[in-house]
């Protein structure tokens, strides 16, 4: 239960701390609200590929995020946070999920809406590709700013962000 609570913090709220760049009035009127998508991958049969149970799962210790930043492919780690890759495993669903954090530029306050990539190395010869539409919404009834992705392609096909988790299939 532990895990899947990380993971809805990632995909809810990442990111609530202060962002470098971004105003302290705006960033504290901010609210995160599904920053990150929420995955799982299977191969052809429908094995867990996140599971380590299976001999050819993807390890998640040796999972690596990195962001497109000013056009330079940057590897998230943050030591001090509970999840420093940005990424987290829920282990209490099956197939087990993965919960990925989308990147969230500097002047998402002044541009109200950015295409952002993110890059996720399941292991040393698999990259996926996570390209994230983020936006500003507000509203005249609340002092309050919602950041919200409103579309994400994952490997460049659409992902629907109706649905509680995006099945890969590997």
């Amino acid at each position: 239960m532990k895990n899947l609570l990380i993971i809805v913090a990632i995909v809810a709220i990442v990111g609530c701390g202060k962002n470098e760049g971004v105003n302290d009035e705006e960033t504290q009127s901010m609210v995160y609200v599904n920053v990150g998508v929420s995955m799982t991958f299977v191969n052809s049969e429908g094995v867990d590929l996140l599971n380590p149970d299976n001999p050819n799962h993807f390890p998640f210790e040796n999972m690596k995020l990195y962001y497109l930043i000013a056009d330079e492919k940057v590897e998230v780690y943050k030591s001090d946070r509970d999840t420093p890759r940005n990424i987290a495993l829920d282990t209490e669903t099956t197939p087990y999920r993965l919960g990925i954090a989308t990147y969230i530029p500097e002047q998402i306050m002044e541009t109200k809406t950015e295409i952002t990539t993110a890059y996720l190395e399941l292991n040393s010869e698999i990259t996926d590709t996570i390209v994230a539409e983020l936006h500003v919404m507000t509203s005249e009834k609340s002092i309050n700013k919602n950041l919200v992705n409103t579309k994400v392609w994952y490997n460049n096909v659409p992902v629907d962000l109706s649905e509680q988790s995006y099945n890969v299939i590997k």
